[in-house]
């Protein structure tokens, strides 16, 4: 096959596969460990897109206790993912979630206590974005020994010899009885007590505030907002209230008031690097680029060991054309947290080939960029196929193929197996 026909054809396969590269991918990850801090290797983390259960996403701790999922989206998810644990002997207990975009900018966290038959809350995984899921786990034999001699757990409470009547129970304080069914996620049944505590004590602002977030989870967006504005009155200085009122306006897409609440909340805390990570994000959603830049610049003079920071500020210096300053961001991420260097690499190999003046040396720096990321990580598919590209165009057509072959034989399930196989037809 001549080297015109070979071309062409390497075109049309990339073009075939466009959408799905552009849809990308994302990734979860996370630790498993006992109550006495113990990793518990051998554990399998399995997830599911809620509107496409017919793909599970699978990941196995190591002995260190961590695991790591890789792949997600295919075209066909939304955002709604569904958790699910098994581990022989063991049963989880609680469940702690931090999802971020692909900028870092921190989505949801949350940590829920587990019961036998509780299933894990859904959590909200975005194209190109990660979900770290960090489990707590307890010997299933000793747990439910444990469930069984606690009567708040269920346990039963036996009766007095004589078997005469239980002593009446006192009634239910409403804000005690709130926060113990918001923390089992009865969110729904949550509710009149929450408006039962706040009509007890009026001008305790936590209680509207813990209310919102209630609503918020529940999508009751108007009453969250409501709730929120309450809490602020009542004290101004809580950032929680004015952080669930942002987010009350970025899910209706009310960007322009997201970003005052936020510049609100950052003149009462100006150093609060939740509110600056948010701000860069509204910011980056609203065209405006320097001020997300900036943003990020602060996160980072705030905590230098910010390595999301970095990397969300290397993806900005990018989108704004400044190039050479988005590859110094993502070197100090590889700094920082060489654990993850893998898709660090790929970034930084990723924004070398976007200039659109460079050399011979870029492309080189860009190759062995993507060599770093599959060093670290030989199943990394997607930068055995940028690998492959960019080898292609040096005229390394061996090496182009190389690079796809040994990645299909480390992941030969990889998402993209199917396009990286039709690659190497047309060598």
């Amino acid at each position: 096959m001549s080297k015109s026909v070979i071309g062409a054809s390497l075109l049309l396969v990339v073009a075939a596969a466009a959408p799905a590269l552009a849809q990308g991918v994302s990734e979860a990850t996370g630790d498993v460990f006992d109550r006495e801090g113990n990793p518990v290797p051998g554990a399998v983390v399995t997830i599911y897109a809620k509107s496409n259960m017919d793909t599970p996403f699978a990941g196995k701790t190591n002995k260190k206790g961590r695991y790591f999922i890789s792949g997600l989206f295919t075209g066909k998810e939304g955002e709604l993912w569904i958790l699910e644990f098994e581990a022989a002997g063991w049963i989880p207990v609680e469940v702690h979630i931090v999802s971020r975009t692909v900028n870092r900018v921190l989505i949801d966290e949350l940590t829920t206590k587990l019961r036998p038959g509780k299933k894990p809350p859904e959590i909200i995984i975005r194209p190109l974005g990660k979900a770290t899921v960090d489990w707590t786990v307890a010997p299933e034999d000793e747990y439910e020994s444990e469930l069984l001699a606690t009567p708040e757990a269920g346990g039963v409470v036996a009766a007095g010899e004589g078997g005469g009547a239980q002593p009446a129970q006192p009634a239910k304080d409403a804000w005690a009885e709130a926060l113990t069914l918001a923390a089992a996620d009865s969110f729904e049944q949550a509710l009149e007590f929450f408006a039962k505590a706040i009509e007890d004590e009026p001008d305790d602002a936590e209680r509207p505030e813990t209310y919102a977030k209630v609503l918020f989870r529940l999508k009751q967006l108007d009453e969250a907002e409501v709730a929120a504005r309450r809490a602020i009155e009542l004290d101004p200085t809580r950032i929680d209230s004015q952080m669930i009122l942002f987010s009350v306006y970025e899910s209706r897409g009310e960007l322009e008031q997201a970003r005052g609440v936020l510049e609100a909340a950052g003149e009462a805390s100006p150093r609060n690097t939740r509110i600056l990570e948010r701000l860069a994000y509204v910011s980056r959603e609203l065209g405006d680029t320097d001020a997300a830049i900036a943003a990020y610049t602060e996160v980072t003079t705030i905590n230098p060991d910010n390595a999301a920071a970095w990397a969300a500020l290397g993806s900005e210096y990018a989108d704004a054309g400044n190039l050479e300053q988005s590859e110094l961001a993502y070197q100090k991420v590889v700094e920082i947290d060489p654990e993850r260097a893998h898709q660090t690499y790929f970034n930084i190999g990723a924004v070398i080939l976007k200039r659109s003046n460079r050399t011979p040396a870029d492309k080189q720096r860009a190759i062995e960029a993507f060599r770093k990321a599959l060093t670290i990580k030989p199943d990394y598919a997607r930068a055995a196929m940028e690998l492959s590209f960019a080898l292609l165009g040096s005229g390394d057509k061996d090496g182009a193929r190389s690079a796809l072959e040994d990645c299909l034989r480390a992941n030969p399930d990889a998402p993209e197996a199917p396009q990286m196989k039709g690659l190497l037809k047309n060598f």
